[in-house]
């Protein structure tokens, strides 16, 4: 007996499981034009014109009829710079209630703030991310941020009552994963409680955002579940400069295993070792570290000192030196990913030199991405390599440029790996860059993603 019947064989498209699945991966103009092939078709392609709202990218969004939402607006789960009265008007339907994502960027008007309070709170049980961003002010240092608090978001009065209390229950009104605050004002108790009232929230990132009145009558909450910091080091030591004495947001983060410090800007009354205690102290599971490119001093101690068990790190290539290295070196135990970001122009600089030397010492390595680096392989076979248990490289090698090149060069890998020992294979032009680069790239048994340029490959293992 036929399950199938003729007409689905011709055509698998005839399903609309099918077409369901299809919808996924296309844009949303290819969905726009699959709704027109029929009403069944229509029904599978119109999800994913809805799923999300740019409104930086789609003006037409700006004037939805109300009718239109009674019918669609629950479809809509990702809505993007929210900047305009205009904006946040169209949204005001009790059919959007389902958003996922939303990104905000406040303007000054207390209404759009009102319509924003009530769209968070409409939809609360299922946001899972959240940016929160303000128009920049003429603040530039901590102190003057505080100065300028007025015009920022103040978050005391907008997050507390529009996040759910009742942190007992998961499966409502507790979905927050990832929080996005950019020039944003709270006070140390609001910021307690949104904590508190986002018992899954795992990513955090802070920016210009000023913590106000620390009052030590209010009990701190210390066990949130922050596993993911984006913060500069200062704002995260002093949140409040009017009180310099107060404590640091690590107290709140004893499960944070990732930091990137976009500045490493420090307050004048934290030395080295009071840092260094604090973060031991307070986030003793931290063990991935990344730095930013503003204010390099310290990087090193922070490198060597703040944690026992550092795992993965990333730097910008200018803040290697000989201290930086040795920071790295200290941890060659347990370090297992580098992540060098932006270039070297010179070869022979003195940061260069250390370059070739931190895969020759850190030999327990797996991930190594220097994406803004070009090295010379004669540097390379003058330095080997020790990290043989190398899983993914990233980098550039002078003389190894071309697409074509660069694909001839994985063949080689991969047919000296089909071989089962690269000593017995030779070519005839083995002195070229290219065959040098794949005599080195073949040692790593365990490679199994490579980029150097192009695309990423991926090699067999």
């Amino acid at each position: 007996m036929r399950l199938v019947s003729e007409d689905v064989e011709k055509n698998p498209l005839n399903l609309p499981e099918i077409r369901t699945r299809i919808s996924l991966f296309l844009d949303p103009k290819d969905c726009l034009s699959c709704m027109r092939v029929s009403r069944d078709w229509f029904e599978d392609f119109v999800r994913p014109v809805w799923h999300t709202i740019d409104f930086d990218k789609d003006r037409r969004f700006n004037n939805i009829e109300p009718k239109v939402l009674e019918k669609y607006g629950g479809l809509i789960k990702r809505t993007l710079n929210i900047s305009t009265f205009e904006h946040v008007l169209s949204l005001q339907h009790p059919k959007v209630d389902s958003i996922h994502a939303l990104t905000i960027v406040f303007i000054g008007d207390w209404h759009f703030r009102e319509l924003i309070a009530d769209l968070i709170r409409r939809c609360r049980d299922r946001i899972i991310d959240l940016a929160m961003l303000c128009l920049p002010c003429e603040a530039d240092t901590v102190v003057e941020q505080r100065e300028h608090a007025h015009s920022y978001i103040h978050l005391s009065i907008l997050m507390t009552t529009s996040m759910p209390s009742n942190s007992s229950n998961l499966s409502r009104g507790n979905c927050l994963e990832s929080l996005k605050l950019s020039r944003s004002c709270i006070t140390r108790e609001g910021f307690s409680a949104l904590l508190q009232s986002s018992p899954v929230l795992r990513r955090l990132e802070l920016f210009q955002v000023v913590v106000l009145r620390h009052n030590p009558a209010f009990e701190i909450l210390q066990s949130s579940s922050v596993t993911y910091l984006h913060a500069p080091l200062g704002e995260t030591l002093m949140p409040d400069p009017a009180l310099p004495n107060s404590p640091s947001l690590l107290v709140h983060f004893p499960l944070l295993k990732k930091w990137h410090m976009a500045s490493l800007h420090r307050p004048t009354n934290w030395t080295n070792d009071a840092v260094r205690s604090e973060i031991s102290s307070h986030c003793p599971l931290l063990t991935n570290i990344m730095f930013g490119k503003h204010g390099t001093e310290g990087l090193d101690h922070l490198l060597l000192n703040c944690t026992q068990n550092l795992k993965s790190c990333s730097f910008t290539a200018q803040q290697l030196n000989i201290w930086t290295a040795f920071a790295c070196i200290s941890h060659l135990q347990t370090l297992t990913s580098i992540t060098l970001m932006d270039n070297l122009q010179q070869q022979d600089s003195p940061e260069m030199k250390w370059v070739y030397f931190l895969p020759k010492l850190c030999l327990n390595l797996k991930v190594l991405s220097m994406e803004g680096l070009t090295l010379d392989i004669k540097m390379v076979e003058d330095q080997p390599w020790t990290c043989l248990g190398l899983q993914e490289l990233r980098v550039r090698f002078k003389g190894l440029e071309s697409k074509e090149e660069i694909d001839r060069s994985i063949t080689q890998v991969c047919a000296w790996r089909r071989a089962g020992d690269s000593t017995l294979v030779r070519l005839q032009d083995k002195d070229t860059v290219l065959s040098r680069v794949s005599s080195h790239l073949v040692q790593f048994k365990h490679l199994s993603t490579f980029w150097a340029g192009s695309k990423e490959h991926y090699l067999p293992l």
